[in-house]
């Protein structure tokens, strides 16, 4: 659940692809407005919908679970899609994963929203996160030295040879695959 007195968010990694500081690459998702339903948990929408009552799901992948509330929502009783797909517990460790982020938007009107309501938004961040390769402070001037290692896991130095400041650059030359 979303807590916003502790700046909840989540942090999606590939433990298997490390960068150069040795911590997993992966995405962080921060999330926007948003809150939980008000219907009833008995409710035939919260029946069909059960999805909307986390903020959060992560399921391993599978060609087949397409659809949050399950194949046909309005034909089932309910428990069908991300709260049936989650019942087994599957593993969601060094696999494919999907994850599925709910939103849920509650519509307190405005005298501005009359006669038609203009816009209302929601959303979310997804940052990238221990991605980097390059530092992006690091800017070589004319009187900048390059100091490179000979160890491929330890980034390259580059130092001003006027006031000895070091700066960190890590220059890869093959693709970082998540």
């Amino acid at each position: 659940m979303i807590d916003p007195l502790a700046a909840r968010y989540w942090r999606i990694v590939n433990p298997a692809v490390k960068n150069w500081l040795d911590e997993p690459v992966g995405y962080t998702l921060l999330p926007g407005e948003n809150t939980l339903p008000f219907a009833h948990p008995d409710s035939n929408v919260m029946q069909r919908a059960g999805f909307a009552r986390k903020h959060l799901w992560v399921t391993p992948y599978a060609a087949l679970e397409n659809f949050p509330a399950g194949d046909y929502p309005n034909q089932h009783r309910g428990g069908d899609g991300l709260p049936a797909w989650t019942s087994n517990n599957r593993s969601i460790e060094n696999t494919d994963v999907v994850v599925w982020y709910t939103m849920n938007a509650h519509h307190v009107s405005r005298t501005e929203d009359w006669p038609v309501m203009p816009v209302s938004t929601i959303g979310f961040t997804l940052k990238p996160t221990d991605f980097l390769v390059l530092l992006s402070t690091c800017r070589l001037q004319p009187h900048m030295e390059i100091i490179a290692s000979t160890n491929t896991n330890i980034p390259d130095t580059a130092v001003d040879t006027r006031s000895g400041i070091c700066s960190l650059f890590y220059w890869r030359s093959e693709p970082l695959i998540l």
